[in-house]
């Protein structure tokens, strides 16, 4: 039975967990991208600069493209000593996670501490938190970070300023998606006159691409699939083909937007294999299919527009299966 959404907390609530709080976790979600972490970043700077413990946890390490960040805080695979870290700690606090299972190993640990709190902006969100602030008309979490920064009357600084544009503007596909609204530019502008350096943001995300990713991404276009009568997209990246180019997994970053940019597409799918048995999938769509219900087919979840899942078993598995649930949906929407 699907769980029925909490009522969200305040940011005023919110805000007093955070003050009450000594030693805090973050925790990011698997595929970190530029919105997971620019948040979670501004916010451990933030909690750092009221002379609170604070650290960022992840299940991996900090994509290339990301790394101009301040990542000092991060922790990676940190489950090793998850009881080392929960000692002492009063806060675990979730960042732009629409559910625990976007943190994959680290869920246990997240649910073991002793005082939960979600700050989100999915709309698949429940609320799994003991606390949960889920900003669902707000373009992307770190939208809702910078509401609660300014909540709480802390100054946001340029590394918090330029942390916080880093999200909205990845989140936001440099502001062209759907989901941006004129409350997101005035408040990139307000993090602009805070210092935030957008250009340092531009070349880092967006114009210093390795010599790898434009052979990888070449070659993975190449090998597209349309279906749904040319209405879907489907590409996909195997560890065989990242080892043959010399590549990263980071390095594909941007790809399914590629997908959903072709004249005629709605659904773009792009499988990234990670393992043998193991295959995260990003889903996306441009006007009017919910790819955030196929991916809770999956275990997974997120936007309407934009959604993804962890898919267990083979990449030819994954096409075959997540082809089908696309197929499904758009002929039930082209029936009606």
């Amino acid at each position: 039975m699907e769980q029925k959404a909490k009522k969200n907390n305040t940011f005023a609530e919110v805000g007093k967990v955070l003050e009450e709080a000594k030693k805090i976790l973050i925790f990011t979600h698997v595929q970190i991208d530029g919105d997971c972490l620019g948040s979670a970043t501004a916010l451990c700077r933030m909690l750092r600069n009221e002379g609170k413990e604070a650290w960022i946890l992840m299940d991996e390490e900090v994509p290339g493209y990301l790394s101009f960040l301040e990542t000092d805080y991060c922790l990676i695979h940190p489950k090793e000593n998850h009881k080392e870290l929960l000692e002492g700690a009063d806060l675990c606090f979730a960042v732009d996670c629409s559910d625990p299972g976007r943190f994959e190993t680290l869920r246990d640990l997240f649910l073991q501490g002793p005082k939960t709190l979600c700050v989100d902006h999915h709309s698949t969100n429940v609320g799994f938190a003991d606390v949960n602030y889920v900003g669902r008309d707000c373009a992307a979490a770190a939208e809702v970070v910078y509401k609660l920064i300014r909540s709480m009357d802390k100054t946001i600084d340029p590394v918090m300023a330029t942390a916080i544009y880093t999200g909205m503007v990845t989140d936001t596909g440099q502001f062209q998606y759907s989901a941006t609204t004129a409350e997101t530019h005035r408040i990139a502008a307000d993090l602009m006159e805070c210092g935030a350096d957008f250009l340092k943001v531009s070349i880092e995300v967006y114009q210093s691409h390795t010599m790898a990713r434009v052979l990888l991404k070449g070659r993975i276009l190449s090998e597209l699939e349309l279906f749904a009568d040319g209405k879907a997209a489907m590409a996909y990246v195997s560890q065989a083909l990242l080892a043959e180019l010399g590549a990263t997994m980071d390095e594909v970053e941007g790809v399914v937007e590629e997908l959903r940019g072709i004249k005629g597409v709605e659904y773009a799918v792009f499988l990234k294999e990670i393992n043998e048995d193991t295959v995260r999938v990003s889903l996306r769509s441009k006007e009017f299919a919910d790819v955030s219900a196929i991916g809770k087919q999956f275990g997974g979840g997120g936007h309407v527009r934009a959604s993804g899942c962890t898919f267990k078993g083979t990449l030819g598995e994954a096409r075959t299966q997540l082809k089908k649930a696309v197929e499904e949906q758009w002929k039930a929407l082209s029936t009606c």
